[in-house]
């Protein structure tokens, strides 16, 4: 039995894009949960409600979208011949450190959120507040997310105390 089984339901096993965004969601959220002391100051309120309650710690989502990078210069010979024929499609690494960019200089940017590309399906395009699905607020799903993430690669975050 691998790994996999440890898993909530509606994890990916896989890099399937729709359902890496989903992990990323209830992961984010959750690290923004354990980090922030102030529940109250979490996504969802007005914006810099985290600075004006005193937090110093946010958690935010900033994929690159589909970025042309190095990533699989050593992937096996299909993967690197799919990358250069997928290459003209994909955005620069520059477009791609954007959502990053954004995330970290944001006046408005409250914990939890999820900054990515504004195209279609989110693969390139300029950064936008991304609206995470419900279910990427299930506390049960999160916790239980991070659980098997601390199981499955054997380190704890003992930093992140679970204040709620």
């Amino acid at each position: 039995m691998g790994p996999e089984s440890s898993l909530p339901s509606g994890t990916p096993t896989k890099a399937e894009p729709r359902q890496t965004r989903s992990a990323l969601g209830l992961q984010v959220v959750e690290v923004d949960r354990r980090a922030d002391p102030m529940p109250h100051a979490r996504h969802g309120d007005d914006p810099g409600a985290v600075a004006e309650a005193g937090a110093t710690t946010i958690a935010v989502a900033a994929p690159p979208g589909i970025t042309a990078t190095e990533l699989g210069r050593n992937a096996q010979l299909p993967v690197r011949i799919g990358m250069r024929v997928l290459t003209p499609f994909m955005q620069r690494p520059d477009a791609g450190a954007l959502p990053t960019l954004r995330a970290a200089t944001d006046p408005g940017v409250r914990g939890g959120q999820y900054y990515g590309p504004s195209g279609l399906g989110e693969a390139r395009g300029h950064p936008v507040l991304v609206t995470s699905s419900p279910d990427s607020h299930d506390a049960a799903v999160q916790a239980r997310l991070w659980t098997v993430s601390e199981e499955l690669t054997g380190v704890r975050f003992p930093a992140l105390i679970d204040r709620h």
